[in-house]
């Protein structure tokens, strides 16, 4: 078995949906780390984190992903925002309700980056009171 060039090894992907120290959970995208020019699934975990639903999740796609697509989620209705070059910038969710207490999983494939780069994600989380929650602390 050939072995790989470390630097194109792996691609971190840095996590910017940090809590305050004072929230006990946030959302967050993983996996963590992957391949360079690799097709991947990611998946937006989101848990509800007041006593009223979530009902809206806005992801911003850090540039370098390539090729972003959602993938079905049953009871959601998904909006994909593109630039001029029609390369994917956001994913939007909405319509669907995650309950108080509990958490729910949104997957969207895409590319990774040819170089290995760190990817800031930035998550928005609409609960049913129209209150919008950032999770978009760069992790460093």
């Amino acid at each position: 078995m050939p072995f790989m060039n470390t630097k194109k090894a792996s691609l971190l992907i840095g996590l910017a949906m940090l809590a305050p120290a004072v929230v006990s959970a946030h959302s967050t995208v993983s996996p963590s780390q992957s391949l360079t020019s690799k097709y991947e699934t990611f998946t937006l975990n989101v848990p509800t984190e007041k006593d009223i639903p979530t009902t809206a999740m806005r992801l911003v796609i850090p540039s370098g992903l390539e090729r972003v697509t959602p993938i079905v989620k049953p009871g959601w209705r998904i909006n994909v925002v593109k630039d001029e070059n029609e390369n994917v910038t956001e994913i939007r969710w909405s319509g669907g309700s995650i309950p108080a207490d509990q958490k729910d999983m949104f997957l969207f494939s895409a590319r990774t980056p040819a170089e290995p780069a760190s990817l800031i994600w930035k998550v928005y989380q609409t609960y049913s009171d129209g209150e919008i929650i950032a999770w978009e602390q760069d992790p460093k």
